[in-house]
């Protein structure tokens, strides 16, 4: 046993001496160095380029970074207020859209006759104040006798013939249009001249 315990003891000398002589960086300098390597004492250039980087070196790198952290912070903002442009639209086109059918039916009841007419100039004045509401908030209405059909802006759900007005175009509106800025917020429903 004693004999194992002995030949092992050297393989462990061995390797330490072996650790204690590598180079810690990757040059092979041991040849062309006094001082057997890479130490502090080593004047070779590989050493001296590996051991210590330079302070340009660093300054570059930290220049760098900070460029490259002002360009994430950039393209954040940008994502950010597009977020907040879309969530903006979609909120105002879903609080519209849930208005429109209170806004058609004061637009029906103004088309109807009645014999009060105080009545009917109410209504008038409750619409007149509703229009510059959505004036404000850049709704536009849109779907009017006469325009081109834009499957885009129009839901066709009848066709008929007309001798005053060309092929594809609106000759009915059952249901007006709403779109803000270029966003739609109900498409129209009317009859098209086929």
């Amino acid at each position: 046993m004693a004999k194992k315990h002995k030949q092992s003891d050297d393989k462990n000398k061995e390797v330490i001496e072996d650790t204690n002589s590598a180079c810690d960086c990757e040059c092979d300098c041991s040849d062309d160095c006094e001082h057997g390597g890479c130490s502090d004492e080593c004047t070779c250039s590989k050493c001296s380029e590996t051991a210590e980087p330079k302070t340009e070196d660093l300054l570059l790198i930290a220049n760098d970074k900070f460029l490259r952290l002002a360009a994430d912070f950039e393209n954040y903002k940008k994502r950010a207020k597009t977020e907040k442009d879309q969530l903006y639209a979609f909120i105002s086109a879903e609080t519209i859209n849930s208005f429109l059918p209170v806004f058609d039916n004061l637009d029906r009841a103004a088309a109807t006759e009645t014999i009060d007419e105080n009545f009917k100039k109410g209504i008038n004045m409750v619409l007149t104040q509703l229009n510059q509401v959505f004036d404000t908030l850049n709704i536009k209405k849109f779907g009017d006798i006469g325009e081109e059909f834009n499957p885009q802006l129009h839901n066709a759900v009848m066709q008929g013939e007309s001798d005053d007005l060309e092929t594809n175009m609106i000759m009915e509106v059952m249901q007006k249009g709403y779109k803000i800025n270029d966003k739609v917020i109900r498409h129209a429903l009317v009859k098209v001249v086929s």
